[in-house]
């Protein structure tokens, strides 16, 4: 896990700069190993919306960190796949204006 957040850090550093600082703690899952999960799926709270909830996961953080994936977008993976193209405009957009 600390080599995984080494190679987080150096690469957010190498697109925003020197300051961005050590996280205080990450979570590295291992889904395709675990033998009770076996991969994962998200799901909605009870009483929110799938649209909102997919609207909300997928906006950009500060114009800066772009969010694709099955969460934001649907439930297949072509969907996840279509919400990586969606991210990558997004973030070409916010690059090249």
């Amino acid at each position: 896990d600390e080599k995984t957040k080494a190679r987080i850090v150096e690469n957010l550093r190498k697109m925003f700069g020197p300051d961005v600082p050590e996280p205080a703690k990450i979570l590295v899952t291992r889904w395709g190993s675990d033998p009770f999960a076996r991969g994962a799926h998200t799901f909605n709270r009870v009483g929110v919306s799938t649209g909102t909830q997919r609207r909300i996961l997928r906006e950009p953080l500060d114009r800066k960190i772009f969010w694709a994936g099955q969460a934001t977008a649907g439930e297949t993976t072509s969907a996840a796949f279509r919400s990586g193209n969606r991210a990558a405009s997004e973030v070409e957009t916010a690059l090249f204006p």
